[in-house]
């Protein structure tokens, strides 16, 4: 062989070396920028596209649900909506959701859009553009929760009482899932009004409903102002004290409270007759 021949032999040599070092080179680039864009996307690995690659699980395989945390809502109560998918199946499935998934939209009783998410109401709020992957275990579940404040529309005002339905969907998951619930309107505040005839009974009141306890008793006693146990639950907002005492209170917040108030003698502590006590249990609800 030449020395020409074995030159020629070499540079070949050389150029296929060089061309395979460019290529694992190239795979290992390609590697570090997948892993430094999934963990700067946050656990889980990320797909960056804006559709969703078929799942490996059979569509009988994947439940989905939505529901809400209460079947109504009184004006200014915030609904509380929840998307969820889940195995139900004996293997372990990949399920692929995004990119704007799960999507939440909520219609009036007239089919009507009044509320939803990625889009649904003022531009320009953004939607995710990822895609996530996610390995269901058999039996597990997966679940997203979305929060609203009944406002609609814009400029935002209070959505009008009624039947509304919530529709969710998970891109790459086949169909979607629905509840209804309620939005009602504000009812009007009650007053409750108890004697010492009522000492040992239990009330229920609305949010804005007021109770009077209204005590009365002989000269020689003084009753004192009756007191909540939760001024933040139940509020007095009036009270006296005396042979006749009156004192008015408020429903604030959901709870249970006591209400109480002692009947003493006017000669207490140098005389003997007992003291009386008045004592009522409240529950406070929506």
């Amino acid at each position: 062989m030449t020395n020409r021949q074995e030159t020629q032999i070499q540079r070949r040599s050389s150029s296929r070396a060089l061309r395979v070092t460019v290529v694992v080179l190239s795979f290992v680039l390609l590697d570090g920028l997948t892993s430094s864009i999934a963990n700067a996307q946050g656990s889980g690995p990320r797909v960056p596209f804006a559709s969703a690659p078929p799942s490996s699980c059979r569509p009988s395989a994947i439940r989905e649900t939505a529901s809400t945390n209460q079947p109504s809502y009184r004006p200014g109560t915030i609904v509380k909506m929840t998307a969820s998918i889940r195995n139900t199946s004996h293997r372990a499935c990949r399920v692929i959701v995004g990119g704007t998934s799960p999507s939440f939209s909520v219609t009036n009783s007239s089919g009507a859009k009044v509320w939803g998410t990625c889009n649904a109401d003022v531009p320009p709020e953004a939607c995710p553009l990822y895609l996530i992957d996610l390995n269901l275990k058999p039996g597990h579940t997966y679940s997203k929760t979305e929060s609203w404040d009944q406002l609609s529309g814009t400029p935002s005002t209070p959505a009008s009482a009624g039947v509304y339905k919530l529709t969710t969907h998970f891109n790459g998951v086949v169909g979607h899932a629905s509840t209804s619930f309620k939005l009602t309107s504000a009812p009007s505040a009650t007053t409750v009004t108890v004697t010492q005839v009522d000492s040992g009974r239990q009330y229920t009141l609305h949010l804005g409903d007021h109770l009077v306890v209204r005590l009365t008793g002989p000269s020689i006693y003084t009753w004192t102002a009756s007191q909540s146990s939760n001024q933040a639950i139940l509020q007095r907002t009036t009270s006296s004290s005396g042979s006749t005492s009156i004192t008015t209170f408020v429903a604030e917040t959901i709870g249970d409270v006591k209400v109480t108030a002692t009947d003493n003698p006017n000669c207490y502590p140098q005389c003997l007759p007992p003291s009386r006590l008045f004592e009522l249990t409240v529950s406070v609800v929506g």
